[in-house]
């Protein structure tokens, strides 16, 4: 009997630990993109993605965005095998929604991104005022 309480602690603490921390909907958030471009692209094509990338800051939702080219790093903590980063800052949670469901960030994405990137991966993170 105290093996099978025990055993039903260790599991409950373990499911606690593996749950996700509950997003507090207030808080503003990073959406971090990271390109890995096709190796063919031309620095004209990467520069008007780069411009695209920019413009997009004129919608509504979006608080401010960044872009720009990797820094390369000997440092081994440091993955540097990407090409492009952009960082998007939006108010809330809702906010980002909104952007990725609109039409603008869908037509962005099927001009400048589809056909012109290997890999592309997101962090989403909400940070503290």
């Amino acid at each position: 009997m105290k093996l099978n309480k025990l055993l039903l602690i260790i599991a409950l603490l373990l499911v606690g630990c593996a749950a996700p921390i509950p997003k507090n909907q207030d808080l503003p958030v990073q959406h971090i993109v990271l390109l890995w471009l096709n190796k063919e692209l031309s620095e004209n094509k990467i520069e008007e993605i780069i411009k695209g990338t920019k413009a997009l800051k004129k919608i509504n939702q979006v608080k401010n965005v960044k872009v720009g080219k990797v820094i390369f790093s000997e440092r081994p903590i440091v993955d540097d095998s990407f090409d492009l980063g952009i960082i998007f800052e939006f108010e809330t949670v809702e906010a980002m929604q909104s952007y990725t469901k609109g039409s603008a960030h869908k037509a962005f994405v099927e001009k400048s991104i589809k056909g012109n990137i290997k890999k592309i991966v997101v962090y989403d993170i909400q940070v503290e005022r």
